[in-house]
């Protein structure tokens, strides 16, 4: 494992290329009144630059994919961050819901690259006193190229999404280094590694947000999960009306609680398990209680880390389970971290 990554995006910043994410423009002149009815989450309250994180659900309230949108109102255009892998089927569903609207979907993998920039220092590195980087998000200047840069945290510290356009060659910034360099996205990654950001890769970035405890739509939610089982607290608006899926949702929020939930936990073992190991309890191994979803080694706690879904009687903290993987049996504990749900960073 790459240490220096990791400790950069605990101790300081770290900043990572996103080739599996990028985005979804919504446009068209209805497109606030019918995106408000497909998203769980409130746009008609949304100001000009700010950003919010929300789901879609199917029409059996579970996930379909989670982003975060941001408010363009100089693109008169709402921007949807996603995985890029869910972009196409979601435009494929969403386009069944457009009857009438004047509402264009488009995939943006062809237009934008997204670099990440995270860790507790990410906002300093950024380094421009033009801008209030307590926002939820703004358009910065990246020399004549205008990009997108939106507070995202990807890892539990501070962090931001930065969307370059990709048909902007390096040389647009006027450096005679930016010759060396194939895209803008090489080039600006160099100028953050440059001023001390550690450049490192998704599959560290991958590892500190399972110790953050912060779930990803193709780990925890492709298994066809409600978003209260995957703790999505701040990706609900329980007065906006009504969305596609919207009834089962409620229904589920007013019984008061889930079968089973996403939760961390620990496994006793110095390697990760399969994607397909279980979770038991102690007195009884012929009844499945849990999933393993995600799980890494963890450098900082010298274990195991996993999220898993864990059904209710056994997902409070310090609950002590066993994992089965194979051959394999390893001890296993529910940590006292709770599932961050990519919880809000300003009011």
């Amino acid at each position: 494992m790459n240490l220096t990554g990791y400790n950069g995006l605990h101790r300081f910043a770290a900043v990572v290329q996103l080739p599996q994410w990028n985005v979804l423009k919504v446009s068209g002149r209805h497109r606030e009144r019918w995106l408000q009815g497909m998203i769980t989450q409130d746009i008609k309250s949304l100001p000009d630059k700010g950003r919010r994180y929300g789901c879609i659900v199917n029409v059996k309230g579970r996930v379909f994919c989670d982003f975060y949108i941001y408010n363009s109102v100089a693109d008169d255009a709402y921007f949807m961050v996603m995985q890029s892998e869910r972009i196409d089927p979601t435009i494929e569903h969403l386009g069944n819901f457009i009857i009438s609207e004047r509402v264009t979907l488009e995939n943006m993998s062809k237009e934008f690259n997204i670099l990440t920039i995270q860790g507790p220092e990410a906002a300093s590195l950024l380094n421009d006193p033009q801008h209030d980087f307590s926002e939820f998000s703004i358009t910065h200047s990246l020399g004549e190229c205008r990009a997108l840069v939106m507070r995202h945290s990807r890892v539990g510290n501070d962090g931001f999404d930065i969307l370059i356009p990709v048909d902007r060659e390096a040389s647009v910034y006027g450096q005679e280094s930016s010759d060396s360099f194939d895209s803008a996205i090489d080039w600006q990654e160099y100028q953050l590694a440059e001023q001390g950001a550690e450049k490192t890769d998704e599959a560290i970035l991958n590892v500190v947000r399972v110790e953050a405890a912060i779930p990803a739509y193709d780990s925890e939610m492709a298994q066809g999960v409600f978003p209260q089982e995957a703790c999505l607290t701040d990706a609900l608006h329980w007065t906006k009306g009504c969305y596609v899926g919207q009834e089962v949702v409620a229904r589920l929020e007013h019984r008061g609680h889930t079968n089973r939930e996403l939760r961390q936990i620990t496994i006793d073992t110095d390697t990760a398990v399969s994607a397909d190991a279980k979770l038991f309890a102690p007195d009884n191994l012929n009844k499945v209680v849990g999933w393993i979803y995600s799980n890494v080694w963890s450098p900082s706690g010298e274990t195991v880390l996993a999220l898993a879904m864990i059904r209710r009687a056994h997902f409070e903290s310090g609950t002590r389970l066993i994992c089965i993987d194979g051959e394999r049996q390893c001890d296993a504990v529910v940590t006292d971290r709770s599932i961050r749900g990519h919880k809000k960073t300003a009011a």
